[in-house]
């Protein structure tokens, strides 16, 4: 949609967060992992861009649920790295909105996210860019029917 604007967004925004968080020594590991994330979706639309261009889009659309949960993973990625970015310079405030358990629970889910759901998306990178495709062809729906 609108040649990809809404992406570019997303990826600049993501990005702006990554180097904030590198600027904290503490969230150095998360920001990384979120810029591998970023690298692994990018790997994928270069893989099934050329598939679409080709005007296969049963194809492209095969494994569309799976792009669906890949890019989820990342977006809920990047807003839980802006939290954590927020709870780090609120904890350092000399005056702050919540109490220290407030952040420090922000703290824990977004670690629980990056260590459990983050890394999901190497699977679903390399199911979405694996050549076996399942898909309904037309000789098979016409079978069906």
């Amino acid at each position: 949609m609108a040649n990809g604007k809404a992406l570019q967004f997303f990826l600049a925004i993501a990005t702006s967060v990554i180097k904030e968080a590198n600027a904290n020594s503490e969230l150095k590991s998360e920001a990384n992992q979120l810029d591998d994330a970023l690298g692994e979706m990018g790997k994928v639309l270069q893989y099934l861009s050329p598939i679409a261009h080709q005007g296969k889009i049963n194809t492209y659309l095969s494994d569309a649920t799976i792009f669906m949960k890949m890019m989820r993973n990342i977006v809920i990625a990047y807003q839980w790295l802006q939290l954590r970015v927020a709870a780090a310079k609120a904890l350092k405030a000399d005056t702050r909105d919540y109490n220290d358990e407030f952040y420090q629970g922000k703290i824990i889910t977004m670690k629980f996210y990056y260590k459990y759901e983050l890394p999901l998306i190497a699977e679903d990178a390399k199911t979405l860019m694996d050549d076996q495709r399942i898909t309904m062809q037309d000789d098979i729906l016409f079978a069906l029917s």
